[in-house]
């Protein structure tokens, strides 16, 4: 099946955790400095291998409008430190909190913006669409798990330290 953008069914009408659905606050839970790195808690329930990656979308320009799977994509956030996008999970680090650093985009300031995490699993077998490779983890089979938060980045200069933004967990609504 299709997921909405925060994990929930993409055919469910009334999503709990989008705009206008009853868990949906309207409100930043957190406010970041463009550039900045930030440190992001991930609780991993249940460890199905394959990678985390992070999204953002600046939804400043259409306020009464929920962020698209469209506009996440075109903005996949770093790794801090790194040209990587991708955060791998194996099977030694087993259910456990997480902790992921990412960079923020230095040219992105956002009064609403969303992030959005995606947990790709690597425990099923599959073909990769592009290169033909047979394995676990690869191709368009395996289960995706999904949350997303609202949150602000300003301009102005970038902290020392980083910061914990929203914890995700694979306890979440969850929908492949």
């Amino acid at each position: 099946g299709k997921c909405g953008i925060c994990g929930e069914p993409y055919n469910q009408v009334n999503k709990l955790f989008e705009m206008g659905g009853s868990m949906y606050k309207g409100t930043s839970v957190k406010t970041y400095n463009q550039g900045q790195q930030i440190s992001v808690k991930v609780n991993l329930t249940a460890n199905h291998m394959g990678y985390f990656e992070f999204r953002l979308c600046n939804v400043d320009t259409t306020p009464n409008s929920d962020a698209t799977q469209d506009c996440l994509d075109r903005r996949i956030l770093k790794l801090a430190n790194s040209d990587l996008t991708k955060y791998s999970i194996t099977g030694a680090i087993g259910n456990s909190q997480i902790i992921v650093n990412l960079q923020l985009p230095a040219g992105v300031s956002c009064q609403h913006c969303v992030f959005q995490w995606k947990y790709t699993a690597g425990n099923s077998w599959g073909t990769d669409p592009i290169t033909g490779q047979q394995g676990l983890g690869l191709g368009t089979e395996n289960e995706t798990f999904m949350g997303c938060a609202d949150i602000t980045i300003v301009g102005g200069s970038v902290p020392a330290s980083t910061s914990s933004a929203v914890t995700s967990s694979t306890k979440a609504l969850v929908y492949s």
